[in-house]
């Protein structure tokens, strides 16, 4: 009986001591593995201290490093990446818009101030006179559009219009427009049709979306040469509804089509033409209000403006 009992604590002794040293070493690892996940965190807040600090001095093209472990660090500084290229990319557009403007309003400016230069010099008739006046009112006319389009483009992109969203029948709304412009593209020699199915509605702003479509409707007369066809469609089934500004005229570069939407880009071909670049500016505002989708496609030949709109139903 002694021999057992002297077993047994034994036993019991070299249990416990195997439980301590066990309790050891799992502390030793859990502390080595806080070391670790402390320093792999701090290593991580002070890449992304790093990065935040060498944009703020300039270096938009600056991004955090990431390790391809998809854990919350990860998964932050992708998110900041994402935050970091939204920023370079306003900052960017920022930068273009003001060369732009400062490019447009140069030479309007210049021909004023040369026009009212030249109608005090001594010796000018009253006819050069009102001929140079003219000249400035019509100047001012243009910077007063310029101006107003900007802030037009400004004021829906801020979203203030989505307050006015009411049920709009989009039906109606494009055989106004069609109406409007079919006089002035067959003055041109152009053609125009229209197929838009009844009793299509929306949820949106009526003025914008009526602007949306004369715009494009509008390009596609202004940029096109005679005898060019111009159609104006827009139909409605389950997967949604769809509109269709289409022309048979020289159509956009492939290449070229994402830039047309931003303000005052213009291609080489239309320079000549009269316009400020604003135009498709403001449908790509309006479009992105209502959560349409603009596609532009070769119309073959020509150019295809597709508009996916979401849709609330029929009346």
């Amino acid at each position: 009986m002694g021999q057992d009992a002297y077993v047994m604590i034994a036993t019991q002794e070299a249990i416990i001591a195997s439980f301590a040293w066990s309790m050891l070493i799992a502390l030793v690892l859990a502390i080595a593995a806080g070391i670790f996940a402390s320093r792999r965190f701090l290593s991580k807040i002070d890449a992304i201290n790093v990065t935040s600090s060498a944009i703020m001095q300039g270096r938009l093209r600056e991004r955090i490093p990431i390790e391809g472990t998809s854990d919350e660090m990860d998964q932050l500084s992708a998110n900041l990446n994402r935050l970091f290229d939204s920023n370079e990319s306003l900052l960017e557009s920022l930068k273009q818009v003001t060369t732009n403007i400062a490019h447009d309003l140069r030479s309007p400016l210049s021909r004023l101030k040369q026009g009212l230069e030249t109608s005090i010099q001594a010796g000018y008739s009253k006819k050069a006179y009102e001929k140079a006046i003219g000249s400035a009112i019509h100047e001012a006319d243009r910077l007063l559009r310029l101006s107003s389009g900007l802030l037009r483009i400004a004021q829906v992109e801020s979203g203030s219009r989505r307050k006015n969203f009411k049920r709009v029948q989009l039906s109606q709304v494009l055989e106004r427009v069609g109406e409007a412009y079919r006089a002035v593209a067959e003055d041109q020699g152009k053609g125009f049709a229209t197929s838009i199915e009844p009793d299509i509605q929306v949820v949106g702003d009526q003025d914008l979306l009526v602007q949306m479509f004369a715009n494009l409707v509008e390009n596609s007369i202004h940029h096109t040469p005679a005898h060019t066809r111009i159609s104006l469609k827009l139909s409605a089934d389950k997967s949604g509804i769809l509109a269709e500004v289409c022309d048979s005229g020289p159509g956009i570069p492939a290449e070229e089509r994402k830039k047309v939407f931003q303000r005052f880009y213009r291609l080489d071909a239309s320079r000549t033409t009269s316009g400020n670049g604003l135009g498709l500016s403001l449908v790509a505002a309006v479009a992105s209000l209502h959560g349409i989708e603009i596609v532009l496609d070769d119309n073959h030949p020509g150019l295809r403006t597709t508009m996916k709109i979401p849709a609330i139903g029929r009346s």
